[in-house]
């Protein structure tokens, strides 16, 4: 073969929810689409002192059995947003930087839209503090059934969201990402999130918490991936694993950076966004 399988460390599925019968999903615009043999993608970890661009060299000879190889590069958060009260948000209203923000206050005003509750927003970040006071519906408990965090899934210890008691998100990314996004309106704190609602308890967009890393604040590229194709992943009515149908997925993180010599296309994160897509998810 070329190299020693006995070496291998551990070998597992990156996709680990998803088996030979999840091949069909149900878009947001009632289609039907074939989705690929995402179930049998491996992530092999192998000793540090192995050469890994050998080992790959060695894997791809196997091509009756073996599609393609990458590295699991690392990803890292971006940057903070400002996550400051309402008046200081010029992204959303501003009259002093006049030629940077989007003025959605001029939505608000004259489309009245504040956001659906049909609306299914991923947060793929460091998890959502479900309990802060700006994420739970208004005149309700500051707890997960009354927060707009819906659904989601803790990919760095594969367990549900609602696992624990309060909303896990150590590094506050994830949290000032849903803020932005929906943070209650018209509640008297905080700041105001662009799709947070009217000010009633039934509007505003539904969000869906995703964590992909912890601390130390850093996660793999298969652990996003497999966040992404689960999120936009829809079965009504399916087996054991029935997806999430997200509509927009929020990512905020960063490889090539990192990585300045790393390929232009990784696989499996094309296969997992492609797959999304088809799905009718929105990346941004």
């Amino acid at each position: 073969m070329g190299f020693d399988v006995s070496k291998m460390v551990d070998v597992v599925k990156i996709f680990k929810r998803f088996t030979t019968a999840d091949s069909l999903s149900v878009t947001r615009l009632g289609d039907t689409i074939k989705i690929g043999e995402m179930w049998s993608t491996l992530l092999i970890t192998i000793p540090d002192s192995t050469n890994i661009e050998t080992w790959m060299d060695s894997l791809n000879t196997l091509k009756t059995d073996i599609f393609y190889t990458e590295p699991n590069f690392i990803a890292y958060p971006q940057s903070p947003p400002n996550d400051t009260y309402y008046s200081s948000q010029h992204g959303l209203n501003s009259t002093t930087y006049p030629n940077s923000h989007i003025n959605f206050q001029h939505v608000w005003d004259n489309y009245n839209e504040y956001g659906s509750n049909f609306v299914k927003v991923g947060v793929y970040d460091s998890g959502i503090n479900w309990e802060h006071e700006d994420l739970s519906r208004i005149g309700m408990a500051y707890d997960f059934p009354n927060s707009v965090a819906h659904n989601g899934y803790n990919y760095t210890t594969h367990t549900n969201i609602t696992s624990t008691s309060f909303g896990l998100d150590e590094d506050s990314h994830g949290s000032a990402i849903a803020g932005i996004i929906g943070g209650r309106s018209n509640n008297s704190v905080g700041i105001t999130g662009v799709a947070g609602g009217d000010g009633t308890s039934s509007s505003g967009v539904e969000l869906y918490d995703f964590k992909v890393y912890g601390g130390p604040y850093s996660y793999d590229v298969a652990t996003v991936c497999e966040a992404i194709l689960e999120g936009g992943y829809h079965t009504p009515g399916g087996g054991l694993f029935t997806g999430y149908g997200v509509h927009i997925a929020n990512q905020a993180y960063s490889v090539r950076d990192n990585y300045p010599n790393m390929p232009e296309n990784l696989s499996t994160m094309k296969y997992a966004i492609w797959y999304s897509w088809r799905n009718g998810v929105t990346h941004i």
